[in-house]
């Protein structure tokens, strides 16, 4: 999708389909279109993702592996810039099967068969 610059609020998104990781199209999606702010929200589904936790006795993020198909409950990142470099950041909340849920900062995601991705740039 291309983004329409109108002021602030302009929107932008990307359609991912099954194979494609969010974190690293996303980042790709706001290089390209030199987004230096913005936030975002996604719906669907991963065929594998991990997620983590931060421990701060360790000093490091505790990740938990998640097999598919696990569904987005909620999802909700942004995207900024330091020293010049695009950072991407999402936590959300997700459904495994079996209906166990686990939450935390996506660290990678596999898009399942299709995912929409709606980016509200901050100006």
């Amino acid at each position: 999708m291309e983004i329409e610059r109108s002021g602030p609020g302009d929107r932008t998104g990307l359609v991912l389909f099954a194979g494609k990781e969010l974190l690293s199209a996303v980042r790709e999606h706001a290089v390209r279109h030199r987004i230096s702010e913005a936030r975002l929200t996604a719906q669907g589904a991963f065929s594998e993702c991990v997620v983590g936790w931060y421990s701060f006795e360790q000093k490091q993020f505790v990740d938990t592996q998640l097999e598919g198909p696990v569904a987005i409950v909620t999802l909700a990142g942004y995207i900024s810039q330091r020293s010049g470099i695009t950072h991407v950041a999402i936590h959300g909340v997700f459904t495994a099967p079996g209906g166990n849920c686990r939450a935390g900062h996506l660290r990678s995601g596999i898009v399942r068969s299709k995912l929409l991705v709606s980016i509200s740039i901050d100006h």
